[in-house]
């Protein structure tokens, strides 16, 4: 380590930033004992083994992990995150050895991520918030996810707030058993310096009991975690009388995998709460046969924004629709049930602020009357302000069978880059569940919506 030949080593260890450790699966990989790290630390003599180290990631080590014979050799003066993910928080060592050494010898600490999805009956610990209270002074972000055990209680909550003195960001997954409701806390000032908190609701779209208020009222996003499919357009009526008090708040995400949710149920969300992004990301959007069509949800959506008077700038839609009948069951809603092409003239028009955008589209078919993408662009009429959307994400729903032609190619690119004059790029949703056969298409009509803005651009006018 110190030798004429060390040099090189010395070059490279310097340049290192981030470090990922985990276990491997294999038998066959090679192992370091102890030995090996006793004699690595006394080579060091004292010094760190990558002096410029930012980033440290342990994950799924085991207690008899030989990384953990690293850690000491790691924590340079200039590490200033680290991230402690599922396993390795629950062996024993980690409780005696790893978080303590990590307190008292990462002296330039400012983001600690601890995150464990595993399910245990005893809980997090109060070793875990002792630790951490050592620690709470220098911290500026703490994520903290327990999402599938007993974590903490909200007055150990309120005790370990009170000692973030300089924390501006903190995103918790923390629950009570059986997620009771909080204990009333004293008052008081408690995170003064905190800019985003970020919590994740896990009691459907009910808000989870074990938030405090104190907690609520300081949230700038919350996203809920939902186990069953949102069957009402009031299931998250009481939630919202919450949250519309929240002044902080301007972030939203419902998230549902494998679930579906009523599209009536979405837009009061849209109505009451002063939102900068909105991102509903279940399976699918429904409705009800004979009532509202499916196609019009995009729309009715944007209609909701504009009612609220305020500038959304993200959002995002499921890809899938649903149709079901009178009684909730599924049946047939037919290609019209994804929004057309038509659909985003209104986003383009009345929308004001939008700068992301992601949706499913079905590219064939007509407009709401029966526009098509040509007499859509020749009856275009220019707002008094430009479109400021800037990224757009779609899911191509058209029919296996319904090939682009070379005239839509264009005529898409020139919709595009004429209703939305300041868009950056347009690319694709990957999903496990679709189709990649569109892909190819819509890169062409991208290549020539940019070759189109350049020209433009450069010669300054805009053409129609």
């Amino acid at each position: 380590m110190h030798g004429p030949d060390s040099s090189r080593y010395h070059q490279y260890a310097r340049r290192v930033r981030t470090v990922h450790f985990q276990d491997a699966n294999s038998a066959n990989h090679y192992r370091i004992e102890a030995a090996g790290y006793a004699w690595l630390g006394q080579q060091l003599r004292g010094n760190p083994l990558l002096p410029g180290l930012r980033n440290i990631h342990f994950q799924d080590c085991t207690g008899d992990s030989p990384h953990l014979g690293l850690l000491p050799l790691m924590l340079s003066p200039t590490v200033e995150r680290i991230k402690l993910g599922n396993s390795f928080l629950n062996v024993p060592l980690f409780h005696s050895y790893a978080l303590p050494l990590i307190c008292d010898g990462a002296l330039s600490l400012k983001n600690l991520v601890l995150h464990d999805e595993s399910t245990s009956v005893v809980g997090v610990g109060h070793s875990y918030w002792d630790t951490l209270i050592k620690i709470a002074g220098r911290l500026q972000g703490l994520d903290l996810r327990f999402p599938q055990s007993p974590s903490i209680d909200t007055l150990t909550l309120r005790q370990l707030c009170i000692h973030f003195e300089h924390l501006t960001s903190l995103t918790l997954d923390v629950h009570t058993d059986f997620h009771q409701p909080s204990s009333p806390t004293q008052t008081g000032p408690v995170l003064p310096t905190l800019q985003t908190l970020h919590l994740i609701n896990r009691s459907g779209a009910q808000l989870c009991p074990c938030y405090p208020s104190f907690l609520l009222e300081k949230a700038t996003s919350i996203t809920f975690m939902s186990v069953h499919n949102i069957q009402s357009g009031g299931n998250f009526a009481e939630a919202l009388d919450t949250l519309s008090t929240a002044k902080s708040l301007r972030i939203v995400e419902i998230k549902g995998p494998g679930r579906c949710i009523l599209e009536a149920s979405i837009t009061p969300f849209l109505h009451r709460l002063q939102l900068e992004e909105f991102h509903v990301n279940t399976r699918s959007l429904k409705h009800t046969l004979g009532q509202e069509p499916g196609y019009r949800i995009l729309q009715s959506v944007a209609q909701a924004v504009v009612a609220g008077e305020y500038h959304l700038k993200r959002l995002t839609l499921p890809i899938w629709r649903e149709t079901v009948d009178l009684n909730g069951y599924s049946c047939e809603s037919g290609p019209s049930c994804y929004p057309p092409l038509s659909c985003i003239l209104y986003v383009a028009q009345h929308i004001k602020g939008l700068e992301h955008l992601s949706i499913s589209i079905d590219s064939s078919i007509h407009g709401l009357n029966d526009e098509t993408v040509a007499t859509m662009i020749q009856n275009w009429e220019e707002p008094d302000i430009p479109s400021s959307l800037r990224h757009l994400e779609i899911a191509e729903m058209r029919d296996l069978d319904k090939n682009f032609t070379p005239d839509e190619y264009r005529n898409i690119a020139r919709l595009l880059d004429t209703i939305f004059p300041n868009l950056i790029s347009v690319t694709m949703i990957h999903d496990e569940r679709l189709s990649n056969r569109w892909d190819g298409h819509w890169q062409l009509i991208e290549e020539y919506r940019r070759m189109r803005r350049i020209i433009r651009m450069d010669r300054g006018y805009s053409w129609i």
